[in-house]
């Protein structure tokens, strides 16, 4: 089994005031959720930190997986995937953690995938999504060039397969986003 990395460190801007990582939804919350799925798929999972590092240390701690402060975290998410690159070694799947839907066989198929490629990606009608699959040679370029992660799987031996479900896109960005997803994991 791979790693996998999980985006945690941003500051939810979109979300007003609220940690849509760590509030409350389906008696969880999304960090959970995704460490949960990623933890069917994988005892290797690291929980990349920043904003609100408190609470989101607990929640991975609570369930045994390490984490990566970032303390560059208000300059972006590129800053938060730099951070992993610099800790872990590849092969490697990197995702934000406001993806509630991503499940082991997701995780399984995004491996697939990568077997025979640089990088792997799922993509859902032309749109790009998660998670990002990284192989040890794709990692190491990214680590040493100064490309940012989408510019440098397009030019490597990539696999950007389409995929029939809209799971590996759906996040949470705004609190409409928030509660929609709360009641879909609600009715599951």
């Amino acid at each position: 089994m791979m790693k996998v990395v999980l985006l945690a460190a941003g500051l939810s801007m979109r979300m007003g005031r609220v940690n849509k990582l760590t509030e409350p939804i389906a008696g969880s919350c999304l960090l959970e959720i995704a460490i949960l799925n990623a933890l069917s798929y994988t005892n290797d999972v690291m929980v990349i930190t920043g904003h609100d590092r408190r609470r989101t240390e607990a929640i991975a701690g609570a369930h045994g997986v390490g984490t990566i402060f970032n303390s560059g975290y208000a300059a972006g998410q590129e800053t938060s995937i730099r951070a992993a690159a610099e800790t872990v070694d590849g092969p490697v799947m990197i995702l934000p953690a406001d993806l509630p839907f991503i499940t082991c066989g997701i995780y399984r198929e995004c491996e697939r995938h990568l077997a025979s490629h640089d990088v792997a990606r799922p993509v859902f009608k032309g749109r790009p999504g998660h998670p990002v699959a990284l192989s040890g040679h794709a990692l190491t370029l990214y680590r040493a060039g100064t490309m940012d992660l989408k510019d440098l799987a397009r030019q490597l031996d990539h696999d950007f397969y389409e995929v029939a479900a809209d799971d590996v896109i759906r996040d949470v960005d705004t609190p409409e986003d928030l509660a929609r997803i709360s009641s879909l994991l609600t009715r599951q």
